[in-house]
Formats: structure tokens, C-alpha cells, sequence
């Protein structure tokens, strides 16, 4: 009856570090190119004394979008100076153009540093750049000027080709991604709530996790390669990726749906954030899709709490934004109504039920007594079999779970 242990993934210290030096469109960590022993991911040289460059002036910055609305589904953007957002928007507006490097007069070079980063890890439609770049700095009677250069290991006609193919397959994604059956009734972010969960859901569906790529990163092999598999292209288009594939997809089809979204990572992993009713929460795609079945949701919009100290979700140093997520009105459990506060038999029945025809159940309790209780009952004395719905139907006589103590969650698979 039991259902085997869960596949955990695996570790993906190796592959975050690899990806910064090939990978567009994914956080990454500074020191990654050390260690697999390649250059440093940022380099400059600088010459004095050269002629004054004209200062530029704001028309030479117009506004990245008309609705200034658009600007709330990029956190890192509001993190910036005024200064520093007109780099944003200038580094956004041509290298979606396809520019092989960005020019600025009378500019401040850590401004310029920050906005490139904030804007990669903002845009994940963006796909051909990483954070590994380097740039030319030149200095004259107190001005700056700085011709900055992403590192990108594809052609332009590639880049163009396989940017059309992820915009197609992201239109695919938005338009089959359905909410399930069994909402709860909502109020408020309702319809965005269930636009983050069918998106959830569906790339679940279509990804799988590539474990050959990841043994490869890890073995630092094809250093100067671009894989598709750490980046959106690669879970979207070819439905098979690494942690940054997942959070990248997730977090640019969260953006199209109009919905704040960014992403987080560790030595070793990266998940995302996203905002709804005004308030951070928490995923983790990649650890909620187990290639088994339907998608899990137990890392769907939880807290800081519960993300923050699961391994492998240790925040690395140097990270632009931490948002502190407290809040559980759009928590998967709670807002669904899967979240068990006491053992109630025909309470759970009716859980079960809404769930029964995707044949996923999930059950998250409050308290460890009340998960132990509905484990004693429902798997060791097998109350589960004797569950009849409201139409007549039996519980089959067969089923297979999995128990996660540690987290209070039961997962009945019929």
C-alpha cells in the first residue's frame, strides 16, 4: 500500500555555478566562475583622459513602458535609484533589441553594475544573458562613459530563432493552463491565485527534470556551452530543464499573467517569489514536480518560515532582494481547503473528494497530533477504504500514499 520514498532532487550547487558563466536569464552567484576555474564574471579596463563626453540628458532615457503599471511585475526595479532605473530601461529596451553591448555617457559604473544584474534577473524573456560580462570605462574631466558587454555564447540569428519558438510555446502554456477543479470559493486575487496555480500545474505537466544535464554541469564539462535546460527556452520549449529552468519559466509566464514575480537562490538551488494581495509567498516548481503524476503543491505559495529553512533554500550572499513572506491567505492548503485543523471524518471525506478526479490528494494538517491521528486512522486502520462520496462512489480498495512527517502532509494517490 505504501507508496515509495519521494524523489528528492538532487543538489544543484554545480549547476548554478556553471550556468553563470554560460547561462542568460537565471540568478546566479559571483564566484561561480572561480570555482570551476574559469575568468571572473565581470571585468573592466579603464582609460584616463580622454576627451569629455556630452552628459545625457532625460530624453535620452524615455520610459520603458506608457502603463506604468507594468513596472510593478519587476521587484528588482523598484529596488533601484532613479539613476539607476534609466540604466534598467536602457539595457532592457536594446538588448531585447539584440544589442551586443550598451553604451552610457557621464555614468556611474556600480549604478550601471546593479542595473544590468537587476534587469537579467527581472527578465527572464531575455534568455541569451547571464551576469558574466565585461565592459570599457573611460573617464575625462569628471565624466564617466562605459561601453558595457553581456557575455552571450549564441548567435543573434539563434538567438532570434529560439525566441520565437519560447514566445510561441509560452502562448501555448498561458492559454492551456486551466485552474483545476475544486477551487474553494474566492474573493479578492482570486483569479490571479488560480492563474499561479494552473501555470504551476501545467509546467509541472510538461517539464521534467534533466538529470544528464545536471551530471554535466556538475562535472563542469562544455564549460563555454549555452544550455537551453537552465533557462525558460529550455523547460518551455523543450520540457526538459534544471532548477533555473523551472524558475524561469514559471516566473515569465507569472509576468505575462500580470502577476509580480522574481527568483531566489542558494549555493545550490532556485525557486521564486511571487506577489499576491499585496503580500510575498514562496514556490519551488522544481520540488514540487516529482515526474511521477500530477504536480504536488506542498512548495506552492508558503512562507519564509517554511521555505527559507527547507535544505537547500538558504538564500546566498549578495542577493539584490529577500522578500520577507509571512502572509497564508493564498497558501495552496488553506485556500483550497485541504488544510486540516481537526480529525473530522466526513470533513476529510469531503477533501478527498474535490481532488478524487485528478487522483492526487493532498492533505496538510495543522498539528502534528492531528496528522498522526489521520494517519493512525486513515492509512494503519484503513477508515480510508470505507469512505463512500456524496454520489455513491467508494473509495477504491487499492491506493497507494506518501507521508511527510516533517511537514504534516499526507498525499493519497487512488
Amino acid at each position: 500500500m505504501k507508496r515509495g520514498e519521494k524523489r528528492r532532487l538532487l543538489p544543484l550547487a554545480a549547476v548554478l555555478c556553471a550556468v553563470t558563466i554560460f547561462l542568460g536569464s537565471c540568478s546566479y552567484i559571483d564566484s561561480a566562475a572561480k570555482k570551476l576555474g574559469l575568468a571572473p564574471n565581470e571585468s573592466n579596463t579603464e582609460s584616463a583622459g580622454g576627451a569629455n563626453e556630452a552628459g545625457e540628458t532625460d530624453e535620452e532615457y524615455p520610459p520603458l513602458y506608457d502603463d506604468e503599471s507594468m513596472y510593478e511585475l519587476y521587484p528588482l526595479r523598484g529596488l533601484l535609484s532613479d539613476t539607476e532605473k534609466k540604466y534598467y530601461d536602457r539595457f532592457v529596451r536594446e538588448l531585447s533589441d539584440f544589442a551586443s553591448e550598451v553604451k552610457f555617457s557621464n555614468a556611474d559604473e556600480d549604478g550601471v553594475v546593479k542595473a544590468y544584474k537587476s534587469a537579467v534577473n527581472d527578465h527572464p524573456e531575455l534568455f541569451w544573458l547571464s551576469e558574466n560580462y565585461s565592459y570599457t570605462k573611460s573617464s575625462g574631466l569628471g565624466n564617466v562613459s562605459i561601453e558595457f558587454r553581456p557575455k552571450i555564447f549564441l548567435s543573434f540569428d539563434e538567438i532570434k530563432e529560439m525566441k520565437a519558438k519560447l514566445e510561441a510555446a509560452l502562448d501555448e502554456l498561458l492559454q492551456k493552463s486551466e485552474p483545476p477543479a475544486g477551487l474553494a470559493d474566492d474573493t479578492g486575487d482570486a483569479d490571479k491565485f488560480e492563474k499561479a496555480l494552473a501555470i504551476h500545474d501545467r509546467i509541472a505537466d510538461i517539464a521534467s527534470y534533466d538529470d544528464a544535464v545536471y551530471d554535466d554541469i556538475k562535472e563542469g564539462k562544455d564549460a563555454e556551452r549555452f544550455y537551453p535546460q537552465a533557462c525558460a527556452y529550455g523547460c518551455l520549449v523543450d520540457g526538459l530543464c534544471v532548477c533555473t529552468g523551472y524558475s524561469a519559466a514559471y516566473q515569465l509566464a507569472l509576468q505575462r499573467e500580470g502577476i509580480p514575480a522574481g527568483r531566489l537562490k542558494s549555493d545550490e538551488h532556485e525557486w521564486n517569489y511571487l506577489m499576491l494581495g499585496g503580500e510575498y509567498y514562496y514556490a519551488d516548481l522544481t520540488w514540487d514536480d516529482d515526474d511521477d503524476g500530477a504536480a504536488e503543491h506542498y512548495y506552492f505559495l508558503i512562507t519564509s518560515e517554511d521555505m527559507l529553512s527547507e535544505d537547500d533554500h538558504t538564500p546566498s550572499e549578495g542577493e539584490l532582494f529577500i522578500p520577507e513572506a509571512d502572509a497564508t491567505e493564498y497558501n495552496y492548503y488553506i485556500k483550497m481547503g485541504y488544510y486540516v485543523e481537526s480529525f473530522d471524518i466526513e470533513e476529510i471525506t469531503k477533501m478527498l473528494e474535490r481532488q478524487y478526479a485528478s487522483g492526487t490528494m493532498e492533505l496538510r494538517f495543522a498539528t502534528h497530533d492531528v496528522y498522526e491521528a489521520a494517519k493512525r486512522r486513515l492509512i494503519d486502520g484503513e477508515e480510508i477504504f470505507g469512505i463512500v462520496f456524496s454520489d455513491g462512489e467508494r473509495f477504491p480498495q487499492q491506493c497507494s500514499y506518501y507521508e511527510d512527517e516533517d511537514n504534516l502532509l499526507l498525499t493519497i494517490y487512488s
